[in-house]
């Protein structure tokens, strides 16, 4: 099967569509084109706001119409796109290309690819287009510009507005995205899951895990609009559970399991043992039996923060990181939550996460892979000040014992092992590439022979400045577990990290990695088996297939403005392939999308059946009619 660039009329019409019901007071009575009220005009002048610079700044412009932009092609998209869509968050907006399967002109089938863009209709969306800004900044808490008490006055302010015009939610799904139950869903921890049409990315409304419509939610379930879900759930592809947790504070702390069928196995246990402090728990980790959830990094400090006159959330480097590990199948009274202390760090992201079992099959032990910091992340705190040369001499090279090199503010791919016999944890630095937002085959998730991992490297950080993401890093987990093995067994080891020599070595013959050329910058890479949609994944490879990730030329930018040279309509983005077991050949086809793609942060591949089984759905709750 081959690209095109053809228009064709072949393209599959959809089904007309019945009124919308929205969870906020009908939002989209009837389907239509949304328009930002009074956009701002095109950016004449720099903006002090670092995360509004150049391609950070947000896109308010929808596609037009259900089948998008058409885009050029340059090689050969893979077979096993057909029919699916790549769609990525990031600014309350979503932004897809589907692979139309097409007939072409000679009569074979092609690969049509197609831009498309959508807000996601939360109701903080709906109430800011019409009265101007309602949602607090998190940038008070983060920044060093903003005491304790600009804070307060922040959040205070913006949450009278909000009370005011009726804010129930202020999520807007803008950070990751799943599937569950023949549902796409948006995510934002700042609040409740929202159901997402696919392939036009129209907003159904919201959705919690109920065996119900968002319909009936919205008439029975308007007290859990207090609550908020985390933006990583995860997914097991073995049973076709969902399990999450959600928190609003330190005693305010629950976890889920929702079966394939949508039973509630386990519904808002809550899990004791938190802090008096709230953390920034982003992300956790799941295995076939146990579920890890990871207290470190910046957390909310009010009154040491208020008499030091430091941002609300901060990092105290002398407090140990924590790691609560539970049964998958939780019960509060009857279960044990064992927590696990290790040096203090911050983890924003996992990777995977599996069981390590005796001869008798009993789980003695969970390895963890995450991306791991000394300090607060600079990716996620761009203003703090990075540590000097003093002060980075406290902290370890990349997989060293020596007191040198490393950027404590930087994160590092790393594998924990949690002990369940002695109690006691260990971590492991993996890869000497900073990077970030690692991915991986989730067909291998949570499969202890799965070996790789996928992240985006990142540029060395400038304070001031946004960090941007240059790269495709390529990591092999089990190379680096070998590696270990063979040097503590020939008393080589130094504790349990693997020296930078060592690493480099590892990096070089078991890893890859592609550095996007002249000023191209991009995200996360989300993988695509090169297997058919509904067919035996078995006999392929971990790595057999490919990686797509949004890439944008930053010569379009004035470089001292960082104000885009040509309008948006000039603008071009470009989705990337790679050949997943070889990236470092570059990437074998290239989509030009019409359009600037904002910079964002998790991708998800909506495969084939994925469509099929929400188009279904959508016709079975009477939201579409042939």
């Amino acid at each position: 099967m081959t690209a095109t660039t053809e228009t064709t009329d072949d393209i599959p019409q959809p089904a007309e569509k019945k009124k919308i019901y929205n969870l906020h007071n009908n939002i989209f009575e009837e389907k239509g084109h949304f328009k930002v009220q009074n956009p701002p005009k095109r950016r004449t002048t720099a903006t002090s706001n670092i995360a509004l610079r150049g391609n950070f700044y947000p896109v308010f412009e929808e596609t037009e119409g259900d089948h998008g932009m058409m885009c050029e092609v340059e090689g050969t998209i893979p077979e096993c796109l057909a029919d699916s869509q790549y769609v990525r968050t990031g600014e309350g907006m979503l932004h897809g290309v589907y692979f139309s399967s097409v007939q072409g002109p000679d009569g074979r089938k092609v690969i049509q690819p197609r831009y498309m863009n959508r807000w996601v209709r939360s109701q903080a969306l709906e109430l800011a287009n019409k009265h101007g800004h309602i949602v607090p900044s998190v940038s008070v808490l983060l920044s060093p510009e903003y005491g304790v008490w600009a804070a307060l006055k922040n959040y205070l302010f913006y949450g009278i507005k909000g009370f005011w015009r009726g804010l129930k939610d202020m999520g807007n799904g803008s950070t990751s995205l799943t599937f569950f139950q023949s549902r796409v869903l948006a995510l934002q921890e700042a609040g409740l899951p929202y159901e997402i049409e696919v392939p036009t990315l129209d907003t159904i409304g919201q959705y919690y895990f109920e065996k119900t419509d968002a319909e009936n939610f919205s008439q029975k379930g308007r007290a859990l609009l207090k609550q908020v879900v985390t933006a990583h759930p995860k997914y097991d592809p073995k049973t076709g559970e969902i399990i999450f947790f959600r928190y609003g504070t330190p005693t305010d702390f629950s976890y889920s399991v929702v079966a394939a069928d949508g039973t509630k196995t386990v519904w808002e246990e809550h899990i004791p043992g938190q802090k008096p402090q709230m953390v920034l728990m982003h992300d956790f980790a799941v295995t076939d039996t146990y579920s890890i959830f990871i207290d470190a990094g910046p957390r909310v400090d009010m009154p040491n923060n208020l008499y030091k006159g430091l941002p609300v959330m901060g990092m105290d480097p002398s407090q140990p990181s924590r790691y609560a590990i539970i049964p998958r199948y939780f019960k509060k009274g009857r279960d044990e939550v064992r927590w696990f202390e290790a040096a203090a760090c911050s983890i924003l992201h996992t990777a995977n996460a599996w069981d390590i079992k005796d001869a008798e099959g009993k789980v003695v032990a969970i390895h963890m892979l995450a991306c791991r910091a000394e300090r607060f992340p600079n990716d996620l705190n761009a203003t703090q000040k990075m540590s000097d040369g003093v002060e980075s001499q406290k902290y370890t090279e990349p997989g060293s014992d020596e007191y040198s090199k490393r950027q404590p503010e930087a994160m590092y791919l790393s594998l924990y092992k949690f002990d369940l016999i002695e109690g006691t944890v260990e971590h492991t630095t993996i890869c000497p590439i900073i990077t970030e937002f690692p991915t991986m085959n989730y067909d291998w998730f949570l499969r202890p022979e799965s070996r790789y991992v996928y992240m985006a490297s990142i540029q060395e950080a400038t304070p001031g400045h946004m960090s941007k993401l240059h790269g495709i890093v390529k990591a092999d987990v089990h190379a680096a577990l070998e590696l270990q093995r063979e040097l503590r067994e020939a008393g080589k080891l130094q504790g349990t990290e693997l020296g930078i020599e060592n690493l480099a070595r590892l990096q070089r013959e078991h890893g890859q990695y592609y550095r996007f050329p002249g000023q191209f910058k991009g995200g996360e890479a989300t993988f695509v088996s090169r297997g058919v949609d509904g067919q035996s994944q078995e006999d392929l490879a971990e790595d057999d297939g490919f990686l797509l990730v949004y890439v944008y030329d930053e010569s379009q930018l004035d470089p001292e403005t960082q104000l885009t040279i040509k309008e948006e309509t000039e603008q071009v983005t470009e989705l990337w392939i790679f050949d997943a077991q070889n990236i470092e050949q570059g990437p074998v086809a290239k989509i030009k999308i019409p359009r600037r793609v904002p910079y964002g942060f998790h991708g998800f591949h909506v495969r084939k059946s994925h469509i099929q089984e929400n188009r279904e759905l959508q016709h079975k709750m009477g939201r579409l009619s042939e």
